[in-house]
């Protein structure tokens, strides 16, 4: 049983079954309006109405539906900083990465931490460019990069390349099959130290992933590497961002904000082993595009 009072730009609805306040509460989002949610705990308590006094049996879950535009979150929010050094997690969602959260009865609209990105206050200046790299042959897969980029705002890249500071190395993928993800993906790291750590520099694993979130951070130069391979009449496509500090090289994917490798590499050497790679084991099935942005 639910009734309703109105007051001002609020309706208050009160039942005493959670489930039927839950569907309340969609309706209510589905209608375009805010609901927020408080138990009251009345269980037991008496109550006197015209007819009499009662004990009231249940608890009473009041929903308050607010008219009002929904106010958005930011300048004004209180943030705690805290000396945190261990995984964070964060749910992951497809296409607009839209996430309705409910916290002690309050409803707010927010993103995942990989766009979350995009709300960051800009800490510095940096002046993006795009430019195509003496050796690079220009092709498809390249116009394609160098328009998508040529199109973008400064802030737009910036945001972009800032997005790739939340890199990880052992990010799971999406509906992993393997029970034992975590192990596999920290052994893939481990791996990726074993044969590149000496020539990066450092002597521990621990060395190489804190050395690789530096370079993303503070890099020389940064390049957008597209590969579009073609299959079954299907294009797949894959981009990373490459961040280069002198001759040491860290990949990270676009798509899943993951670290693929950190090794050392001239560019020149790149570009050319890229190629050879194509043909060899593509044979025409596959085109590449390089632009450097930074």
């Amino acid at each position: 049983v639910w009734k309703g009072s109105k007051f001002s730009d609020e309706i208050i609805l009160f039942t005493s079954s959670k489930k039927m306040a839950d569907q309340l509460g969609e309706v209510i989002l589905k209608a375009g309006w805010q609901p927020s949610f408080k138990k009251m705990n009345t269980k037991g308590k008496k109550q006197k109405f015209k007819n009499g006094v009662y004990t009231i049996n249940n608890n009473t879950w009041r929903i308050t539906i607010k008219k009002s535009t929904w106010t958005p979150v930011g300048e004004n929010s209180k943030v705690e900083y805290l000396n945190y050094n261990d995984m964070v997690y964060c749910v992951e969602l497809p296409k607009w990465h839209s996430l309705l959260v409910r916290r002690n009865g309050q409803i707010v609209w927010c993103g995942n931490c990989r766009c979350g990105t995009y709300a960051n206050i800009k800490d510095e200046d940096i002046t993006f460019f795009v430019e195509r790299p003496s050796k690079k042959t220009l092709t498809p897969a390249q116009t394609q990069l160098e328009s998508e980029f040529h199109n973008l705002t400064n802030d737009e890249i910036y945001y972009r390349v800032k997005a790739h500071q939340g890199a990880v190395w052992y990010r799971p993928p999406k509906d992993p099959k393997n029970k034992h993800i975590d192990n596999f993906l920290r052994k893939k790291l481990l791996d990726h130290f074993n044969n590149h750590g000496k020539e990066v520099g450092v002597s521990t694993v621990e060395e190489y992933e804190k050395l690789a979130y530096e370079i993303i951070k503070n890099p020389d130069k940064i390049y957008v590497e597209r590969i579009l391979t073609f299959s079954k009449g299907k294009i797949k496509e894959d981009t990373s961002y490459i961040f280069y500090k002198g001759n040491k090289k860290v990949v990270s994917s676009e798509d899943a904000l993951s670290i693929k490798s950190f090794y050392v590499e001239p560019l020149d050497k790149y570009i050319q082993r890229t190629e050879d790679k194509l043909r060899k084991f593509f044979k025409g099935n596959a085109d590449w595009g390089l632009i450097k942005i930074k």
